[in-house]
């Protein structure tokens, strides 16, 4: 199993990646959640943990309001 703190907190302090794309992505898993909740199919749960490891990225560079 992934250790999802170990990747957010290995991603918030590389920033290869930068704020703007962080966000973005964010958005489109929000999309895509949405859209497999509204079609209700199954959301993946490798979706899920990407979503959650960005969104704690973007918590640890103050991203977030």
């Amino acid at each position: 199993m992934l250790n999802t703190g170990g990747v957010a907190e290995s991603m918030a302090t590389d920033k290869s990646i930068g704020d703007e794309e962080v966000l973005v992505a964010i958005d489109h898993l929000n999309n895509a959640v949405r859209a497999s909740s509204d079609a209700g199919s199954p959301i993946s749960p490798d979706v899920l943990r990407v979503k959650r490891i960005l969104e704690e990225v973007a918590t640890q560079r103050n991203l977030l309001a």
